[in-house]
């Protein structure tokens, strides 16, 4: 599971998972991070960067061209039920918790995303990985999530896509056979809950093996950091990574 990745490189990978998860710096108002929060760059220079970016939704399709798309009606409903989701997270206590407020939050997107072509709503993980996207940046930065964000880190799921499933370190060949998957397979190829799940369960079970064999915690969420070699860039927390 860990090709082309030693023990030095995973340590390193945990330490910065740690400060970037557990302590990030700065952190951002709840709506700052889905809309787009100011990141100041190596060069000096300001960007604004969201949560989640257009590329994400190139996979949806519009039934009425001239209705809002799948970008804004994510964005509108993390914004409008901010007051409902973060007391939602502050209560959660368990995995149970966590996976049925991502279960309510699925079939509540469903229902937003009334523009968009059924069939493409069929496939699982098309509206999963922007949820997991949301909810992995705002675990890791809002400031509203502060008290429970230790809590929260470790229930994180890990947003499935084609670098993720291609990436030896995260997942063996033999995982993705047992989800029905393939190396080269797409974040629109997940298209059951089932190999959703599956693909979570691995995680766990990987992190928890990385966690025994580096002597300390090592979080499914991590293993996003693996995605360009993000825990080598500077900045504080998850979003300056990306810059």
């Amino acid at each position: 599971m860990t090709t082309n990745h030693t023990m030095e490189t995973l340590r390193r990978l945990r330490q910065r998972a740690e400060e970037i998860f557990l302590h990030p710096s700065p952190q951002y108002p709840w709506e700052d991070v889905i809309q787009g929060a100011r990141v100041c760059k190596a060069d000096g220079t300001v960007d604004v960067i969201p949560a989640v970016g257009q590329n994400t939704f190139r996979g949806f399709h519009r039934i009425d061209k001239g209705r809002r798309g799948p970008a804004k009606a994510f964005k509108e409903y993390f914004v409008s039920q901010k007051r409902r989701l973060a007391k939602a997270l502050l209560d959660v206590e368990s995995e149970r918790d966590f996976e049925q407020l991502t279960d309510e939050i699925h079939q509540e997107l469903i229902e937003e995303l009334d523009n968009i072509r059924p069939d493409q709503l069929a496939c699982f993980n098309k509206v999963r990985k922007p949820i997991d996207l949301y909810l992995e940046h705002l675990v890791a930065m809002a400031q509203e999530l502060e008290p429970t964000r230790p809590r929260l880190v470790p229930l994180l799921r890990l947003p499935l896509d084609s670098w993720v499933m291609q990436t030896p370190a995260i997942f063996t060949g033999e995982q993705l056979r047992r989800a029905g998957l393939a190396r080269g397979a797409t974040y629109g190829d997940v298209r059951e809950p089932w190999q959703y799940h599956t693909l979570q369960e691995f995680a766990r079970e990987n992190a928890a093996r990385l966690s025994r064999a580096l002597g300390a915690p090592f979080h499914p969420i991590y293993f996003d950091l693996f995605w360009h070699d993000r825990y080598q860039h500077p900045g504080g927390n998850l979003i300056a990574t990306n810059s």
